[in-house]
């Protein structure tokens, strides 16, 4: 009874008038003080759950921006922090309504961490790729500069944690715990994935190649199992190298240790891969090749070999390529034991 009884509070705006009255408010704005900040967000967050993705800007949506624009300067204090945090999610809900507002805000850490770490990044991904994607991989990586100067904590980069292996992947290692639990659906990854497949692929393999060089070549110094090559060949007689090790081939089924940005990355790209199998069959297995083509890091390749097994008959060509290495072979079955103990486990405990 009470769970039905809250869900009948939480309606959807409906009706013309509301674009009207946002508009009435905006024009208005000067007359209204810090007292009508709680009413005005209110409204807004109101007015926002009628965004859908069928429906990304309601009417009214160029105002809700300009009303939540005016409530940040009232809310930049330790005492509002939640409430910032509320007018930030609306403004991540429709990018398109004042690009201007969403780019400045992109520099704000407390904007980036909605943008890159949670479920209210994906509008992002879906209506500002270029941007979403030059500002994520400064937000993720970890370049050569960096360890040279202190991190949030004061500390050196060259400081590696017990518990944190982000240095040696080459990711930032301010990003450990923004992305727990791993998802395909943290951040606008898998949006990007979806309405810009192009840029979203060119990304993702572009982390994904600075990590293997990094774990290949490490910067900083810590007592784990090194990557070792193997040669992946193409039917056209080309081959492909990639760093290679049980730890990168099992990562996106979070049974390894490692960057939970890594995991939710590769979660994504297999999420979407799966999708495109479904609607498009027949151009699955050059989406795949492409991949293996380009990729540096057998995390990439581990899953290739997910989606190709999964849908044999659209990837020939795919699984030949995986068939003729036999250190791929003995990864999988090593992977699918693996997964069999972790779901025995679970199953035990539950």
């Amino acid at each position: 009874k009470k769970s039905e009884a809250k869900e009948l509070l939480i309606t959807v705006p409906d009706g013309t008038a509301w674009a009207h009255i946002l508009q009435l408010v905006q024009a208005h704005l000067q007359l209204f003080t810090n007292k009508d900040c709680s009413l005005l967000l209110g409204l807004i967050e109101d007015w926002s759950r009628g965004v859908t993705w069928d429906n990304p800007y309601p009417e009214g949506a160029e105002s809700v921006a300009a009303i939540a624009q005016w409530l940040l300067p009232y809310f930049d204090n330790y005492r509002s922090e939640e409430l910032r945090k509320q007018v930030l999610k609306i403004i991540a809900k429709i990018p398109n309504a004042n690009r201007e507002l969403f780019t400045t805000l992109l520099q704000e850490r407390d904007f980036q961490e909605i943008i890159f770490e949670s479920f209210e990044g994906m509008p992002a991904g879906r209506d500002m790729p270029e941007l979403i994607v030059s500002a994520a991989k400064n937000y993720i990586l970890c370049s050569e500069s960096d360890l040279r100067g202190p991190d949030v904590r004061g500390r050196k980069l060259t400081y590696v944690s017990p518990f944190g292996l982000e240095l040696l992947f080459g990711i930032n290692p301010n990003r450990s715990h923004g992305f727990y639990p791993a998802s395909a659906y943290r951040g606008p990854y898998l949006s990007l994935l979806r309405y810009h497949p192009r840029q979203g692929i060119d990304f993702i393999i572009e982390i994904f190649n600075h990590s293997a060089d990094w774990y290949a070549h490490p910067r900083v110094h810590r007592d784990i199992e090194p990557p070792f090559e193997i040669t992946l060949t193409f039917s056209d007689g080309t081959s492909r190298k990639q760093w290679c090790n049980a730890r990168l081939w099992n990562l996106y089924r979070g049974t390894s240790v490692g960057p939970y940005i890594l995991q939710s990355l590769l979660m994504a790209l297999e999420r979407w891969l799966l999708e495109y199998a479904e609607a498009y069959p027949r151009q699955l297995d050059a989406v795949l090749l492409d991949i293996l083509r380009r990729s540096d890091s057998a995390a990439l390749t581990a899953v290739v070999a997910s989606v190709a097994t999964a849908f044999p008959h659209a990837s020939g060509e795919t699984l030949l390529v995986l068939l003729r290495s036999p250190q791929c072979i003995q990864l999988d079955r090593h992977r699918l034991v693996n997964d069999k103990l972790q779901t025995n486990f679970w199953f035990q405990l539950f």
